[in-house]
C-alpha cells in the first residue's frame, strides 16, 4: 500500500541502502552497472548515471509501453500503434532516436517486453487477447540486430 522503493546493496543483500527516486515510482528497474541504471514507469523511462542520487527522463516514441536497454546507446522499445498492432523500435544513441525495426499487426494490443544482452540478439514477445485464463502471444527473434526477424512461436488459444 506505499510507494516503491529502490534499495541497493554491495555486499550480497546482508546491509540494503534506500535508492531516492524522486517523484518516480519504477514498475521496474534496470542497471547496467553499479552507476548507470533505468528505472520504468508504464509509460515513461528514466536514467542514472550516479547510483540513483538522480534521474532524467530518457525520450521514447509515444505509446512506448516496454524497453529495454543492451548498454548507454544500444535499446529496444515495444510501442503500441492503435488499430494497427505493435511496432518494436531501436535506438543507437541514448534514445535520441528510434527506428522502426519490427511492425506487427494485431486486433488487441496489451504490451510485451524484450530480452538481451546484446544489440544483434533480441527476443521479443508481444501479448494479445485474454479470455478463459489464457493469453495469446507471440515470440519474435533477431540475430542480426532487426535486420531480419523470425516468428518463432504464435499461441492464439484466448
Amino acid at each position: 500500500g506505499g510507494p516503491n522503493l529502490l534499495f541497493k546493496t554491495t555486499d550480497g543483500g546482508t546491509t540494503l541502502t534506500q535508492v531516492h527516486t524522486g517523484a518516480y515510482a519504477f514498475d521496474r528497474v534496470q542497471f547496467l552497472s553499479e552507476d548507470v541504471g533505468y528505472g520504468f514507469s508504464r509509460t515513461l523511462t528514466f536514467k542514472t548515471a550516479n547510483g540513483g542520487q538522480t534521474w532524467e527522463k530518457v525520450t521514447t516514441p509515444p505509446n512506448t509501453r516496454y524497453v529495454h536497454f543492451i548498454n548507454q546507446n544500444e535499446g529496444w522499445v515495444v510501442t503500441l500503434v492503435p488499430g494497427t498492432g505493435y511496432e518494436i523500435k531501436r535506438t543507437v544513441n541514448g534514445g535520441k532516436t528510434w527506428a522502426n525495426m519490427l511492425s506487427v499487426k494485431s486486433a488487441t494490443v496489451v504490451g510485451g517486453q524484450i530480452y538481451g544482452t546484446e544489440e544483434s540478439n533480441v527476443w521479443v514477445v508481444l501479448y494479445g487477447d485474454s479470455g478463459m485464463s489464457q493469453t495469446s502471444y507471440s515470440l519474435f527473434h533477431t540475430s542480426d540486430a532487426g535486420a531480419h526477424w523470425k516468428q518463432l512461436v504464435s499461441n492464439s488459444t484466448a
